[in-house]
Parts: C-alpha cells; structure tokens; sequence
C-alpha cells in the first residue's frame, strides 16, 4: 500500500485578496488560480504568497495568471527563496504593482528591485507603494537600491523600511544619497530600525527638499540632538508639505534641551503639521510647557499624541491655562503620564469653555462624566442661540448632529441624547461650526 501522503496545499479567496498558502508541488493550486476571477469589479486585488517552496505556483499556470493586465493592489512576499525572484521578474515585465511588500528579502531579491526600479520606463512595471520588512541591509545592497530610488523613471510614492538592520554608516549614507535624488516621495517610514541620532538625521536631510512628502514615520530608533534639528529644519523648509511626523519611542533618556527644536518649528504660524507623535520621548513638564506655548500660535496642528512621558501635575495645569486658546487642536492623548487623579477634574472644567477638542485621552477619565459629555458636545458642533426661539429649519440639523455623535462609551458613561439636545439649542457655548 502506498504510504505517501500528498502535500497540503490551499488557495482561499475573499473580495479583496487571494491567499496562497503552499507546502508541496501540486498543479491543483494552478487549476484553482485559473478559475479566479482576475478582472471586473469582482475580481480580488491583493495577492499574498505564503511558503517558501513555490515552484508548482510559478510553473507556468501562475505566470499566465500574472500575465493579464490586472492591475494588483497589493502583493505580499513572505517567502525569500528563488521562487521570490522569480515572481518578482514576472511582475516586473507585466504588472502594474500599487503596493509591493517583501518580508526578509534575500541579496538576489534587492538587486533585482534595485534594477526594476532604475528600468521602469513601461507603466504596466509602476510600483507606488514599496515596503521592505526584517533582515539587514548590507552597504553594496544600499548602494544599488538607492540608485534605483534616485533614477528618474522611478515611480514610487512611497516608501517604506520596518524592522531591518543597517549594517553600517557607509550603507545610511549610500540609501539617502538615493533619497535625496528621488523628489516624487509622498511618505516615507524608517520604523523599527534602531537607527542613531546621525543616521536620523542623514535621513531626513535627504528628504529636506521633497517638495510633496507629506507622510514621515521615524518610530523605534535614536533621534536626539541632530535628528532633532534636521527635522526642524525640515519643517522649516520653503518647500515644506508634511503633514504627518511621527517619532514616537524614541531614546531621548538625556537631559539635552533639544525639545526646544519641536517647539520653535510648532510656534511658526506657516508650520504645515497636522498631526505630531511624541509618545515615549521622556517629555517632562518643562518640555511639555514648552510645546503647549507654541501651539498658542499655532493654527495648523490637528493632533498631538504625549502618552507613555513623564507630564506631572505642574505641566498639566500649564495645558488647562492655555487649552481654551488651541482653537485648531482636535485630538489630544495624555494617558500614561504621571499626574494625579484630580486631574481629571481640572481637565473637565477647562473643557467647558473649549469648543473644538473632539479626541481626549486622559487617565480615569472613565470617573469624570463630564470629559465624555463636553467631547461629544464638540462632536456634535455647539449651536449658537441667536433668538429667543429656535428657527424650525435648523431643527433637523440639530437632530441630526446628536444621532450620530453619542459613541457607546458615551452611554455607558450615562450621558443621553436628551443632554446634548439640551446644550445644542441652549447650551452655554457660544460657538456656530
């Protein structure tokens, strides 16, 4: 009797992707493929190629597949093997790739998008979006792809490294000489990547005069003193457009005062932020009061993310002095700082003359009902009551303003829509948005 047992294999697909899971050699994976829709509005537009062996996939079935002018949104690689390669050549020559991750690439792998990069004259070989996750980055490597970046038929929009190792200065170096000559970037992120203070700041300086980056993720690495500055000098930039700057956990254990750099770019009324990510960089209250005082001045920034630092009683109240006057701050997160309980209490009262704030994350702000309360007043938009007598036209308006800003934490915290009716026609705000 033969004992063999046939390899497993699977092909499950849902309205946006098709995954490909594959242990063995079977031509079923193949058939199934074929039977795929591929194009139309049914069709699936993410593919993730799991395993390492991958030969039955790419043994001609799977190339005809790819060589359809489908245009994929999304290709995942967690495999680095030959067969990687191989998908990535076929992609290369027949596919139009909006977003294309690759999981611990191997040497073969980067050279090869090095090379797709600096050849993509044929827009049915785009990629928009570029994400390489986990390994390490070697100098030659470094070379070669930032050489690709810096191409001029390079179309990617976006780039993105998480979780992967520079071998040295020189491999830095070499990867933001690239970047510096690539001016098409809308967002770029070095996440994860233990970088330190010189490498962060080699890196933004390279993104200095990227006139449409908007996007700049630098979490998990060592921006102090010089990273700081470069990226002050960033915002600080004619041609600045970002938008979003995250540089949460970092290791900023020192007592250096190169906080200051944020606060200066912040307090420029023409600072392009929107959002800023400061969570886990040892903040303490001088910094803290530092930060709050350029954002009087400061009419661009929608949220400011400060959990996990070291904000005490002493900064808090700094914030309830001014937090009436940050009429553009919409999201505010505090939680896991040092305060006390009070706290809570002082931030309710201050929120009753504060209008916009709309996002507050505070500590035991499930004791204080009132923090919930005057967050979905804001939510809802507080009404102006200009008359002894509400017009009936504006009536639907203000039903339709408390039906949807009540969230469910809302009325587990015991707040109705009857209370927030209340103030919208004859509350005590006196703000019309």
């Amino acid at each position: 009797m033969n004992t063999h047992r046939r390899r497993r294999s699977s092909v499950e697909q849902c309205p946006e992707k098709i995954i490909v899971r594959a242990s063995g050699y079977s031509s079923r994976i193949c058939d199934d493929l074929r039977r795929q829709p591929l194009s139309g509005k049914g069709g699936p537009s993410k593919v993730i190629v799991q395993r390492k062996r991958l030969g039955a996939l790419l043994a001609g079935t799977l190339q005809d597949v790819f060589a359809s002018q489908t245009i994929w949104e999304h290709v995942e690689l967690n495999a680095s093997s030959k067969w990687s390669l191989r998908l990535l050549e076929v992609l290369s020559t027949r596919q139009h790739v909006q977003s294309l991750i690759v999981n611990e690439p191997s040497e073969l792998v980067l050279e090869f998008m090095a090379s797709w990069l600096r050849n993509q004259q044929s827009t049915c070989a785009r990629v928009d979006h570029l994400a390489i996750r986990s390994g390490t980055l070697l100098q030659p490597l470094a070379l070669v792809l930032g050489e690709g970046l810096s191409s001029e038929f390079c179309t990617v929009v976006s780039l993105e490294i998480g979780e992967v190792s520079f071998d040295s200065w020189d491999t830095v170096q070499g990867l933001a000489r690239g970047l510096a000559g690539h001016r098409h970037l809308e967002k770029a992120a070095f996440q994860s990547c233990h970088l330190e203070d010189v490498e962060v700041a080699a890196i933004v300086q390279a993104l200095e005069h990227h006139p449409s980056l908007a996007e700049l993720r630098l979490s998990i690495n060592y921006c102090q003193e010089e990273g700081t500055l470069a990226l002050y000098r960033l915002l600080k930039s004619p041609s600045a457009s970002l938008r979003i700057l995250d540089v949460s956990y970092q290791d900023n254990w020192d007592d250096r005062q190169y906080f200051a750099h944020y606060a200066s770019a912040l307090s420029d009324p023409l600072c392009p932020l929107k959002e800023l990510n400061l969570a886990s960089n040892f903040v303490d209250d001088e910094q803290f009061r530092s930060l709050i005082e350029a954002l009087r001045t400061n009419t661009q920034l929608k949220s400011l993310n400060l959990r996990d630092n070291r904000i005490t009683d002493i900064g808090l109240r700094c914030l309830l002095q001014v937090l009436p006057e940050l009429s553009a701050l919409k999201k505010l997160d505090i939680s896991n700082n040092r305060y006390g309980r009070q706290a809570c209490q002082d931030v309710q009262q201050a929120l009753c003359a504060q209008t916009t704030l709309t996002s507050l994350s505070i500590d035991h702000s499930q004791k204080c009902v009132g923090i919930a309360y005057y967050l979905a007043l804001n939510r809802a938009g507080r009404y102006c009551k200009s008359a002894p007598r509400v017009p009936l036209g504006v009536w639907p308006l203000i039903l339709e303003r408390c039906r949807q800003v009540l969230t469910l934490d809302d009325r587990e915290a015991g707040i109705s829509h009857a209370d927030i009716l209340f103030d919208l026609v004859r509350g005590p705000a006196l703000l019309e948005r």
